[in-house]
């Protein structure tokens, strides 16, 4: 291995992995990467356990806490901002793109007239992904710790599904309080048409459940080479996403853990995962094109069996409505801006905007215009660039894509803070792969 190539840490955690890091990359204080990993670990638990948090500090009147979530994100995005400036390093990576991206992504929210409130709120979604990217570098030369965070993250999300199983009518389900924005809820309780309780376990809804098993999930499958672990943590979180009635989560996360326990090795298969990806990405695009232009959800719901009310729901109303928020060609070319759509407008009650799209392309071709498939095309780059220089993130990059393509053909994916930080920091550190072979650890 030359020197010139690649830094290497190693992190084990069952057998996993040895991480990469470009050698050119300006190198941060250990202490100060384990502080981020720290930050990450806070707040991704917190988001585990939101349900009771929420009620508990709803209960002595302390729900301002909750911001030092936000705060951590932004210190993070500041300081990753900075490092770059204050190192003399060069602009164009993957933070201060992202960033001036957004920047312009803003002015366009702005300009086309959407609230200003709004558009902060969009821009706070937007920046998760963002934080992500931020925490690329930390992640990789501390996976150890971040597999600790998601072993206990998993643990607690089963858990939480045991307690509800016992105590069906948790005390923090259905709970709300007033802010400045209008009433936000401690916790959702909903149930499926079919009359079945959604598990939502210490979360504070039943889809973010889903989402944090998902995402702790295929991590800790991807962190193990022990098949008979890889299968363990499978079957458990497969059992505990059908639980949450989330069929978008548990149809990815079947595809991403389907393709991390093929049998087969070598770059056939990373190829066949690239080819997959990009498949489902133009599935994304082309069903609610397809469905809105040919009227496919014209008619009532009779007939329509239970089990699809849910996707007639997206033929009907969410993608037409989305797709109607685009008003002129312009629109389709610029987008909106940054909080046009889905909850940045849902306190303005608004019904025509105030839309969960319910699809990745939708929901970003709304705020983004004709970037969307730009971004799109990025994602399957980055996810090709890992897999091509067989880095250690490979794995990781390829098992969340295709769980968050296919749950984003149907479901509000952009919007899910914990999707989004862990797809950043998966992709993130494509920044950081060698531009030759290194060899899958």
């Amino acid at each position: 291995m030359n020197d010139h190539r690649l830094a290497f840490a190693e992190q084990p955690f069952l057998g996993a992995v040895v991480v990469p890091r470009a050698a050119s990359a300006p190198v941060a204080e250990p202490r100060v990467l384990g502080l981020l990993i720290a930050g990450f670990a806070f707040v991704y638990l917190t988001y585990v356990v939101e349900g009771p948090l929420r009620y508990g500090l709803v209960l002595i009147d302390q729900t301002r806490w909750l911001y030092l979530r936000d705060l951590v994100i932004e210190l993070t995005i500041l300081w990753a901002a900075w490092r770059t400036v204050s190192t003399g390093a060069s602009l164009l990576n993957p933070v201060t793109i992202a960033l001036a991206a957004l920047g312009c992504h803003l002015f366009i929210g702005l300009s086309h007239g959407t609230r200003p409130l709004a558009v902060a709120l969009g821009m706070k979604i937007a920046l998760q992904f963002v934080w992500g990217l931020a925490l690329a570098d930390a992640a990789a030369r501390h996976r150890r710790a971040l597999d600790g965070v998601h072993v206990v993250a998993l643990l607690l999300c089963l858990a939480g599904l045991v307690i509800q199983s016992q105590v069906e009518d948790l005390p923090w389900l259905g709970g709300s309080f007033d802010t400045g924005l209008g009433t936000i809820g401690v916790s959702k309780k909903w149930w499926t048409t079919g009359g079945d309780l959604r598990y939502s376990g210490l979360a504070r809804e039943s889809f973010a459940l889903a989402s944090l098993l998902g995402m702790s999930g295929l991590w800790l499958m991807c962190a193990s080479r022990n098949v008979a672990v890889r299968v363990g943590v499978f079957a458990v979180t497969l059992v505990g996403i059908h639980l949450t009635t989330t069929k978008g989560m548990l149809q990815g996360f079947f595809l991403g853990g389907l393709w991390l326990l093929l049998p087969a090795r070598g770059s056939w298969k990373y190829g066949a995962g690239v080819v997959a990806l990009a498949l489902l990405l133009a599935i994304a695009v082309v069903a609610p094109l397809l469905v809105v232009g040919l009227d496919l959800g014209y008619g009532g719901t009779a007939g329509v069996p239970t089990v699809f009310l849910s996707l007639w729901d997206r033929f009907q109303i969410t993608w037409p409505m989305s797709i109607s928020l685009l008003d002129s060609p312009i629109d389709w070319i610029t987008g909106n801006g940054l909080g046009a759509v889905g909850t940045p407008q849902m306190f303005w009650f608004d019904k025509r905007t105030a839309v969960t799209p319910d699809n990745l392309f939708l929901y970003m071709v709304v705020t983004y215009g004709a970037a969307a498939v730009v971004y799109m095309a990025l994602t399957v780059f980055a996810v090709w660039k890992l897999g091509r220089t067989e880095s250690p993130a490979s794995n990781f990059a390829m098992t969340i894509s295709l769980a968050l393509a296919s749950y984003g053909v149907t479901g509000n994916v952009l919007e899910n803070p914990v999707a989004m930080v862990v797809l950043g920091m998966v992709l993130g550190q494509a920044a950081f792969a060698p531009r030759e072979r290194a060899g899958h650890a």
